[in-house]
């Protein structure tokens, strides 16, 4: 016989209900009406999945204009992170708390409802899928459906781990594996627990329960799924050792009047001599025996459903007393978890979801100031930048300043300008010396905007950042040290202190770092080798415009110990030529030295046909002999010529000529002989 087809049930068997007692009447419709229920949250849960993934894809839209997602400009790596985390979270929970409504009642209607236990062969695959046919559309109906796991029937990974799929795999039956007395013991409070049950029979696509233990405690959680059962079906398409002793401790329990065999219609005589050995003798019982196709289609469909339901009028299903107080704080606490994880992770992805939200409340100083940066990244308006900054100057100036100064030593390519839009928002007195510290270790970017910040504290003691920007080694660094000096009046106890500290040992020029790639780029970057060099030739050469100008208030016997003493040659040659400026004629040979006519006689400046040199190689000290020639007092100490040019080079005939006029200079009776045009 055929009834109507029931979506996702399809064929149902059409009972006569007027021969039927009226136990097996009230059991047959109870089971049609949780036939029902299940339907109804099947569809209820598709059109939840369906609504869901439409709104992962207009939440990632909206999620990516709002904050980015690299569609408009570069964003940092975690941004596609967040945007799929927090999407992942909607689909996670949303549908967990639009269905709890709905599930909750549906599982507290029927708090009587009978266990059933179904034993088979283990990883039998012939009869996998027809027995999973027959559970899902008539077994499963009547309660609780148990078997022990096997390859066959076992709990899916994504239940196992709810946390990958979601949706609603917290609320589905996932006991612990048993490989121990104490599994044995939450096995039996799982089995009580008959509201909860309830909720992951709802939830359940295949109706089927699976309890997995290790090979030592099958037989002890056999008998503890015995223990209370209503129903007990033998599925005998295949005999095993294991099946007679599930069967013999049927007997020894006393519920053969329990027990229904079924078996595919080509293992008939198996499962005749199933039966034939477990009739019982002793009572008027024979036990049912009932044949399903290789479609999973029972011959006599009707008749198992009356005999099942039959076997659970004998006996009224025990009453649990506690069912609804024990059903609703288990759903109610596994409700407070889910939303707990969910506004806990609201909460940490809250900067970077909306930033004005912390940035102007968070009671956290690391949140707060993950959020500026966020809305420095977003490019906030000035009037969210300013209640950010009012709350967390507020709240933290110095933690917060500490923590901007972090983040500018690590951050990622595409937080650069917000980072350093940050470290001014956040700036306090209180981190001067990391502000320091930031300008000579950090980036080059990074170390120009705290110079900045730097130079805007009131606190700033400038004499003192002077010395201690010269003592780094980086060339950015003594460049800014050059630029705070500018026409600062320094007295001689301080310019003895700046010599010593230029010439420490350990004070050799170095250029500044290489960026990171993608990051920012500044112009106290030097890229390649050649333009290091230039550019360290021109700070020496800055260096000396800067001291020869405080002749006065300069120790010349310090800068003669400097110049006589082990240094760098550049420094020898800075200091030598301030000793020039001081008439100290012993000093000129750096003038003709190869390493000062390679590394500054042949810079490359804007000047050409000097009388002093060749005018095709210009010289960047024209100013500086310059001053020399026109001094109003004769140079002391010069070297003999004749040894002098010795050490000439034969591209120097320029330097012999500047060593005449400075031997013949006849002082301040004008210009020297040979001044004017050289001829071409």
């Amino acid at each position: 016989m055929r009834g109507d087809r029931i979506p996702g049930l399809k064929r149902q068997p059409v009972i006569a209900m007027e021969s039927l007692e009226p136990e097996i009447i009230s059991i047959i419709k109870r089971a049609q009406s949780q036939r029902r229920n299940a339907l109804i949250i099947r569809i209820m849960m598709r059109v939840f999945m369906v609504l869901s993934i439409a709104g992962c894809l207009i939440g990632a839209l909206l999620l990516s204009i709002t904050i980015g997602g690299g569609l408009f400009q570069p964003d940092p790596s975690y941004t596609g992170w967040i945007i799929l985390v927090t999407i992942y979270a909607g689909f996670f929970v949303l549908p967990f708390l639009f269905s709890l409504p709905v599930i909750l009642p549906l599982a507290m209607r029927n708090r009587n409802v009978d266990r059933i236990v179904i034993f088979r062969k283990f990883n039998n695959a012939s009869s996998k899928k027809t027995l999973r046919r027959i559970i899902r559309r008539q077994i499963g109906n009547y309660g609780h459906v148990f078997t022990l796991s096997d390859s066959n029937f076992r709990i899916k990974w994504y239940v196992r781990i709810p946390i990958l799929l979601g949706q609603t795999s917290f609320f589905h039956f996932r006991p612990r594996d048993i490989t121990n007395s104490r599994g044995i013991i939450a096995l039996k409070r799982t089995l009580e627990n008959i509201g909860w049950l309830n909720i992951n029979w709802l939830l359940s696509s295949s109706k089927i329960f699976s309890v997995k233990t290790t090979d030592d405690f099958w037989q002890d959680a056999a008998g503890t799924l015995l223990d209370g059962s209503r129903l007990v079906i033998f599925d005998v398409s295949v005999l095993t050792k294991p099946l007679d002793w599930e069967a013999n401790k049927v007997k020894a329990l006393g519920m053969e009047q329990h027990v229904v065999v079924t078996a595919g219609e080509e293992n008939r005589a198996i499962a005749e001599e199933f039966k034939a050995r477990y009739d019982s003798m002793d009572d008027d019982y024979d036990i049912p025996l009932f044949y399903y196709n290789g479609k999973g289609v029972l011959l006599d469909d009707r008749r198992f459903e009356e005999t099942i339901a039959g076997i659970l009028a004998k006996k009224a299903a025990a009453r649990h007393d506690r069912y609804f107080i024990s059903t609703l704080k288990r759903a109610l606490l596994t409700a407070c978890i889910f939303i707990g994880l969910f506004m806990a992770l609201l909460l940490y992805l809250s900067p970077y979801l909306a930033p004005g939200l912390p940035g102007r409340y968070s009671p956290l100083p690391g949140q707060a100031v993950v959020a500026c940066l966020q809305a420095n990244l977003a490019r906030q308006d000035s009037a969210h930048m300013e209640a950010i900054r009012q709350h967390i100057h507020g709240k933290w100036p110095a933690r917060a300043a500490a923590l901007s100064i972090g983040y500018a030593y690590h951050h990622q390519a595409a937080e650069c300008n917000a980072v350093a839009a940050t470290l001014k928002d956040l700036a306090d007195p209180s981190q001067l010396m990391e502000y320091i510290r930031l300008t000579g270790a950090g980036e080059p970017f990074m170390g120009e905007q705290a110079f900045e910040i730097v130079r805007s504290l009131k606190k700033t003691d400038e004499e003192d950042l002077i010395l201690h920007l010269l003592a780094n080694p980086r060339i950015d660094c003594k460049e800014k040290a050059l630029l705070l000096v500018g026409d600062r009046k320094l007295h001689a106890g301080y310019l003895a202190r700046f010599i010593d500290t230029l010439s420490a040992p350990s004070n050799a020029v170095r250029p500044p770092p290489v960026p990171r790639p993608g990051h920012a780029t500044s112009r106290a970057y030097a890229g390649s080798t050649d333009s290091f060099d230039i550019r360290a030739r021109r700070y020496y050469l800055d260096l000396y415009r800067l001291l020869s100008g405080r002749m006065d208030s300069i120790d010349l016997t310090q800068v003669k110990k400097k110049a006589d003493g082990d240094t760098a040659r550049d420094l020898h040659i800075l200091f030598s030529l301030l000793l020039l400026d001081a008439r100290e004629g012993q000093y000129l040979p750096a003038l003709f030295d190869t390493y000062f006519i390679d590394a500054y006689y042949n810079l490359t400046l804007k000047e050409k046909n000097t009388i002093y040199f060749r005018s095709t190689i210009p010289h960047p000290f024209k100013d500086i002999t310059d001053s020399m020639l026109h001094k109003t007092a004769a140079f002391s100490g010069l070297p003999d010529y004749t040894t002098l040019t010795k050490r000439l080079p034969a591209t120097s005939l320029p330097q012999a000529y500047i060593y005449f006029l400075l031997k013949n200079y006849p002082g301040d009776q004008g210009k020297p002989p040979g001044m004017g045009r050289p001829a071409r």
